[in-house]
């Protein structure tokens, strides 16, 4: 890509007609980031807010597995270590 504008000069005002920020996407990122916050940290006793489970029962919702024992809503990190070094190889 530097390639293409080498040498071609850049205005002040082509700059400033690019540089534009949209607010709603700034806003709907850091919504969905203090949602995960909520959903999966501690971060509602921080602020003293009901927990997410807790937050479900009040809506009805019963859902099994979903949340941990402390209240979150479960997730599992799993790293698969599968590697088999002959299967890649050209002898057959």
């Amino acid at each position: 890509m530097p390639r293409l504008l080498q040498g071609t000069p850049i205005s002040e005002s082509e700059r400033a007609s690019h540089d534009r920020h949209d607010h709603r996407v700034v806003i709907l990122v850091l919504a969905v980031l203090l949602i995960y916050a909520y959903l999966f940290t501690y971060v509602a006793d921080i602020i003293h807010i009901p927990r997410p489970q807790d937050l479900a029962a009040v809506a009805g919702i019963h859902i099994e597995h979903v949340f941990d024992p402390d209240r979150n809503v479960d997730s599992a990190f799993v790293i698969s270590i599968n590697y088999d070094p002959g299967r890649f190889s050209s002898s057959a």
